[in-house]
């Protein structure tokens, strides 16, 4: 008898009246890294890594997306110094608006 333990297993098909795994769509496999403030641009840098890896022809038969703090963190900060100078912009324009369009002209 085996078990198997799908919680990382999803768009799991079953055999015809059966309780036996025929397929799955997808299959996530959490590798857990843990390191201080001061290394991680070590796991910045294995992250880059681990992405360049799995876009090699070996593994062309899997669909594989790297993810994890470092790297959302670069994305965030470099969004964010992308987007900076538009709130400066933003903030004017509203500013304009509302003075231009809070004058009341009084018809006589």
């Amino acid at each position: 008898m085996y078990i198997f333990i799908g919680n990382n297993a999803y768009g799991v098909t079953f055999e015809n009246g059966t309780k036996q795994i025929e397929a799955f769509s997808t299959a996530i496999l959490p590798f857990y890294l843990v390191t201080s403030y001061e290394d991680s641009g070590v796991t910045y840098q294995w992250l880059l890594e681990a992405k360049k890896v799995f876009l090699e022809e070996r593994f062309d038969i899997f669909k594989c997306e790297v993810t994890g703090d470092a790297l959302v963190s670069a994305e965030v900060r470099r969004m964010g110094m992308e987007t900076a100078p538009m709130i400066v912009l933003s903030v004017s324009a509203m500013i304009l608006f509302v003075v231009c369009f809070s004058f009341r002209w009084v018809k006589q």
